[in-house]
């Protein structure tokens, strides 16, 4: 059962990617231009993070959940110069977000790893 779960996600995934390249593609050679991505695209990686947070199969979700909705809106605030970010001086906030996804799934890992045992045992 759980493998089919896995499997319907994978194909879910596999499918939303082709289309999303085969729009994109379209859009560079020059075929569709009715709808632009470039105030819209961040907002991907901040839906993709929702979505791992909240149909999370593993724990370990959680922080990588997180980490997309950072890095939409780290991708947000130098494209908007939010408080003069640009790609060039907000780098270093990549690196606190990857410290936070890291710190974050230690400390679920650590929490969980109890509950595993009481279900084995």
């Amino acid at each position: 059962m759980r493998g089919e779960r896995s499997n319907r996600k994978r194909v879910t995934w596999g499918a939303v990617l082709i289309v999303v390249g085969l729009y994109l593609l379209s859009a560079q050679m020059g075929l569709l231009e009715w709808i632009s991505w470039r105030p819209v695209w961040p907002a991907v990686f901040i839906i993709i993070g929702l979505i791992q947070m909240v149909s999370r199969a593993n724990p370990r979700q959680i922080g990588s959940g997180l980490f997309f909705v950072m890095l939409g809106l780290w991708f947000y605030a130098c494209i908007q110069h939010w408080y003069g970010l640009t790609y060039r001086t907000g780098w270093p906030l990549l690196l606190v977000a990857s410290g936070l996804d890291t710190i974050l799934v230690a400390m679920v890992d650590r929490r969980s790893a109890p509950e595993e045992e009481e279900r084995h045992a």
